[in-house]
């Protein structure tokens, strides 16, 4: 099992990452999430590219900044992949690697329902964990079909009302109730 990098410090199912990781929610169209993701994102169940655009259209979709080193996304990281499995017409998972290797993140994410973020695009992953304002991970962010976020407690809703996760969304809200510290 790898080690989490210099400054991350994981306890309490979290590992909370360095100040510059933090940012602003933001919200984005279709083809904002297009700009700023790219053309092209890898199916993480073949590592084929499939068009950034027509994988998320129509869907709900969650950025899922996480690593391979960290003991709470490993744990995370199977059931989320289920949760795509169960409600794929309607949601879409983004992977956003923090691992330090694209070979750690291929290990990772091989065979899970996740589209992903080229790993050599560290550029395009720094900017979303900035724009979308991850400061720990894992972190799930849920956006809407029109790019509205919803929530960074995606992981929250998935872990405890999975059920209800994607009605909740379609709905504009949150899926749970959100604790002071993810407002933060």
């Amino acid at each position: 099992m790898a080690s989490p990098p210099e400054g991350v410090v994981c306890t309490d199912g979290v590992c909370t990452m360095p100040n510059k990781y933090k940012g602003k929610k933001t919200a984005w169209s279709a083809e904002a999430f297009e700009d700023l993701v790219g053309p092209n994102l890898v199916d993480c169940r073949g590592w084929k590219e499939v068009n950034t655009r027509d994988a998320l259209s129509g869907k709900i979709v969650g950025l899922y900044f996480s690593a391979s080193w960290c003991p709470p996304c490993r744990v995370f990281s199977p059931t989320l992949s289920d949760f795509v499995d169960a409600n794929a017409d309607d949601f879409a998972v983004v992977f956003v690697s923090n691992d330090r290797s694209a070979e750690e993140m291929q290990a990772y994410v091989t065979g899970k329902s996740y589209l992903a973020i080229p790993f050599a695009s560290q550029d395009i992953r720094s900017r979303l964990a900035s724009k979308v304002g991850v400061w720990s991970i894992p972190t799930l962010a849920i956006f809407n079909e029109q790019g509205v976020q919803l929530t960074k407690d995606g992981r929250g809703c998935v872990s405890s009302a999975a059920d209800t996760c994607v009605q909740e969304w379609r709905a504009g809200r949150p899926g749970i109730a959100e604790s002071w510290c993810t407002l933060l």
